[in-house]
């Protein structure tokens, strides 16, 4: 089982990271390009409503056996959420902020560093936890149809022996593996984003308050 454990680790990790990096380029070029954002935009949508099981052969079958054909599949379900979320935070930003800032001779650079892009990290680990939780399901999925080795595999294996008791065992440890992957997401989010955190302390803080004079 260990063998299995850490195949479905190692795509699941190097998927998520892969997705990261798909979904900010993607969310960057549809920011600071308009056609590009007219032209990708419904092609992602698209590619979001193709069911994962579907998918997954036609991904085999162009990319083959191996890791790249489960590689593939985590970073389509995955880019998704992070690109959109990282996306979203980024038009969230109030045009008269950044008018006021280039007023003030801000350059391009320097109103994405300190207005943008702290708007944008705040939104984008929405869909980093969104990810979190698919990651490991795709590539379980993925190993499916890939072969190989990894918890899909088997889970598969153990069916087809009846060897139940062996198949909830993957299971367990496919929902203790995402776990793991959202709370590193959470952690991280934690770390990397002193000013949201605190203000949810001080949203928390103003409740209190209310709940007491209440």
């Amino acid at each position: 089982l260990i063998p299995h454990i850490r195949a479905t680790l190692s795509v699941s990790v190097l998927g998520f990271l892969l997705s990261i990096i798909v979904g900010v380029f993607v969310a960057l070029l549809m920011d600071s390009f308009a056609p590009v954002y007219r032209a990708v935009y419904p092609w992602l949508v698209i590619s979001q409503t193709i069911p994962t099981l579907v998918i997954t052969p036609v991904i085999v079958l162009i990319l083959g056996y191996g890791w790249w054909p489960r590689l593939a599949v985590v970073v389509l379900v995955c880019f998704f959420p992070i690109g959109i979320s990282l996306f979203q935070g980024l038009r969230s930003v109030d045009n008269d902020l950044i008018m006021l800032l280039r007023s003030m001779q801000a350059k391009r650079r320097q109103i994405f560093l300190h207005v943008k892009l702290p708007a944008g990290l705040t939104t984008m680990f929405s869909g980093l936890k969104i990810a979190a939780t698919y990651c490991v399901m795709a590539a379980t999925l993925a190993e499916w149809s890939g072969g190989g080795d990894g918890l899909g595999i088997y889970m598969l294996r153990t069916k087809r022996s009846f060897n139940y008791d062996r198949m909830f065992a993957s299971i367990i440890w496919i929902i203790a593996l995402s776990l793991l992957f959202y709370a590193a997401v959470v952690l991280a989010e934690y770390l990397l984003l002193p000013w949201h955190r605190s203000n949810g302390e001080e949203r928390r803080l103003k409740n209190e308050k209310i709940t007491e004079n209440n």
